[in-house]
């Protein structure tokens, strides 16, 4: 019985996890500069810990053959909805209280993107 129970629940969280082209991100991280687009997100109220909004850059960021980075600043602190800017370089990293950044998985698929 407990192992059914742990298998269901193991199956649920599968599905319920938000899946995103992008197998990480960089909490807390700015990569400044490098900036060439710059994209006002929707913002779903209530989503834990920006996941929904931090998902939508990064889908943007691997879809777009262009982008070698992202970061996605918190609904607020620029602007009232959450701001993501694609990059068309690896800017190094800077700490930042609201933002997120990562890069593209272009490589194999099995293997997260390596983040310096």
């Amino acid at each position: 019985m407990k192992t059914k129970l742990l298998v269901a629940l193991g199956l649920a969280l599968l599905v319920l996890t938000p899946q995103s082209s992008a197998i990480a991100w960089e909490s807390k991280i700015d990569r400044p500069g490098s900036d060439y687009r710059r994209i006002r997100l929707k913002f779903a109220a209530g989503t834990i810990g920006g996941a929904y909004y931090i998902n939508q850059c990064q889908d943007r960021c691997q879809n777009d053959a262009n982008c070698k980075a992202w970061t996605v600043v918190d609904p607020g602190a620029q602007d009232p909805r959450p701001v993501c800017y694609l990059k068309n370089a690896v800017p190094g990293k800077v700490a930042c209280s609201y933002c997120n950044s990562g890069l593209p998985n272009r490589g194999d698929p099995g293997k997260p993107p390596v983040v310096n």
